[in-house]
């Protein structure tokens, strides 16, 4: 259960209706009944704590705080239409690391023990924060988190805009693109990094203009340093001589940054101080698959299409019929379908679920 469960929303989804919420549970008894009672499609919990989370008007609900969520799943991954379901798994997982350690544990600094990780059910992974650190913050302090985490705002004209935010030292998106920046500026000079400029600069004479330019002079004619020497050094003093050409190696810069650290996340579920959540152990409608917690040290080897099966589901078999070719690794099993077929019962509550067979 949920800390301070009795301080939550509850709300579901029926197989058959629209979703009810502004539910509350007192007890594990009470909570188990209603579970048996209702048969929840979905099922779902508030991320923020009321004093009285049964009113249906938000402001009379007394709201105390809120957890800090980050929602990531296949809807933000660029590509992800094109992908397996196995394949749209392994891509959100990177994205879901990436947040929890560059961010998280990194430029935010929140302890293991304030991160509650778990499996959606679904497509994605959910990432609480519980903290006092984050349980105040307005819905304006949690859309900057969320702007840092997904790059938001960060362009070539925006970082020469504000180009004094650049320090020599430090680390953060605008430190790392300045870097990258610098590094492709001092390979021009040594000729050693065509590769980039080959990118920026497709056309050979112009990428070969770009590069003897290194030596003209930076700023007004006649200065003692030239454009090399001012380009390549880190900080906020090459933008005052920034020219067009260079602002096509900044925007390279920042492409490459963005898709080196940028977090997909849905951001208007870490900006919602209301927003409900999948309760945990709970299935997944479209699934059947658990939402499962995770320790952050498991999350490498952790497998939903194993790990997220519920072991209710194990025993037994059902006839589906797979309308279309369907291959999926389920449970370290590899399974090619189509037409109808009587399959072990987990997998054909997944497929059942997920829409991909039917009830023959």
């Amino acid at each position: 259960m949920p800390d301070k469960f009795n301080s939550r929303e509850i709300g579901y989804i029926p197989f058959n209706g629209p979703m009810t919420r502004h539910g509350e549970i007192s007890s594990i008894i009470e909570f188990s009944n209603f579970i048996r009672r209702i048969v929840p499609k979905h099922l779902y919990y508030s991320i923020a704590y009321y004093n009285k989370p049964l009113e249906r008007i938000m402001a009379e609900k007394e709201w105390v705080g809120a957890e800090l969520i980050f929602d990531l799943d296949a809807d933000h991954i660029e590509g992800a239409n094109k992908m397996s379901y196995e394949e749209i798994l392994a891509e959100v997982k990177k994205h879901t690391m990436r947040l929890i350690e560059k961010y998280l544990m990194g430029m935010l600094q929140f302890n293991e023990n304030e991160i509650s990780l778990y499996f959606s059910g679904g497509r994605g992974y959910h990432v609480h924060i519980k903290s006092e650190r984050v349980y105040a913050l307005s819905s304006d302090s949690r859309r900057e988190i969320a702007n840092l985490v997904r790059g938001e705002g960060i362009t070539a004209k925006e970082i020469k805009q504000n180009s004094g935010l650049i320090r020599n030292e430090g680390q953060g998106w605008l430190a790392e693109i300045d870097e990258i920046f610098c590094n492709i500026i001092e390979g021009c000079i040594k000729g050693n990094d065509e590769g980039s400029l080959n990118e920026i600069f497709p056309d050979g004479r112009i990428r070969n203009g770009y590069i003897s330019g290194m030596k003209r002079p930076a700023g007004k004619i006649g200065s003692n340093r030239n454009r090399g020497s001012v380009l390549s050094k880190k900080g906020p003093e090459k933008y005052k001589f920034f020219e067009e050409s260079d602002m096509q190696v900044l925007e390279y810069a920042v492409k490459i940054v963005k898709n080196r650290n940028a977090c997909e996340i849905d951001e208007p579920v870490s900006t919602d101080i209301h927003r409900l959540i999948r309760f945990p152990g709970s299935l997944h409608g479209k699934t059947g698959l658990k939402v499962v917690p995770i320790e952050i040290k498991d999350m490498p080897l952790f497998d939903p299409l194993r790990d997220a099966i519920p072991v209710e589901f194990k025993n037994g078999e059902i006839r589906v019929n797979t309308p279309k070719k369907t291959e999926i690794k389920f449970d370290g099993e590899l399974f090619k379908l189509e037409g109808v077929e009587t399959l072990r019962r987990d997998l054909a509550m997944f497929l059942i679920s997920s829409g991909r067979s039917m009830l023959e």
